[in-house]
């Protein structure tokens, strides 16, 4: 018995492929297990130490904890969260704090976001201990004291402010770490024990280098009278 049009397009719309409704349930499922796990796995928190000298970190919930890093060096930990922290940098023995420059230690705040919110947005955490102090950078200062005298030497600031360094460069050495300095200074003005001042050397206008190294060379071999000039 022949079908009339209606018969017919009802027959017509059953045969038609229906999208398929898939359950969202499972797929929710695996990101709340993903989710769990994460918030078991602490970020790691990776320090590196930019500066020349070693420094010790210490956390300050986790004093116990604290170690350190040589120059260079670059150390990953996993602890409770992401905990404010604070740096010193220490002298050549790697043990007393230094007590050269104007760059000697420094902190890293905690993350305004709370702990469970930490572990969620982070995978990784970087640290980085270098010659920037918030919005001042620093130059680290190297001296060859090619004179058969020691050399002691002071920093003057925009602001007109001396800084006097404690130390002594010792005679006929290469490469003397003199510490770090503002990279807003004026001046540099070296003298020798007898207080014989040598010509002061001009750095307002200093063109510095990425890596903030000032290499001040004094005197030449076999030379007379003391002369003083940077050098890269």
């Amino acid at each position: 018995m022949p079908l009339d049009a209606a018969e017919a397009s009802l027959l017509d719309a059953s045969s038609i492929d229906q999208p398929v409704k898939r359950a969202k349930g499972p797929f929710i499922g695996v990101l709340f297990v993903l989710a769990a796990v994460k918030l078991l796995i602490p970020p790691a928190l990776i320090y590196q130490n930019d500066l020349m000298v070693p420094v010790r970190v210490v956390h300050e919930e986790y004093p116990n904890q604290a170690f350190i890093l040589r120059p260079g060096e670059q150390k990953t930990i996993r602890i409770l969260g992401i905990p404010r922290a604070r740096w010193v940098a220490l002298g050549v023995d790697g043990v007393t704090p230094l007590h050269l420059g104007m760059l000697r230690a420094g902190e890293f705040a905690e993350p305004t976001v709370p702990l469970l919110l930490q572990r969620l947005l982070y995978l990784r955490y970087e640290r980085h201990i270098n010659r920037q102090d918030g919005d001042r950078e620093y130059f680290v200062l190297l001296v060859t004291n090619n004179e058969r005298r020691p050399l002691r030497f002071f920093v003057i600031l925009k602001e007109g402010m001396i800084v006097r360094c404690s130390c002594v460069i010792p005679a006929v050495s290469e490469r003397y770490f003199a510490g770090y300095y503002r990279e807003d200074a004026e001046s540099i003005v070296l003298n020798d024990d007898a207080n014989g001042e040598l010509q002061p050397i001009d750095i307002a206008s200093y063109n510095w280098s990425p890596t903030g190294v000032l290499q001040i060379l004094v005197g030449e071999k076999g030379a007379g009278l003391s002369t003083a000039r940077t050098t890269r």
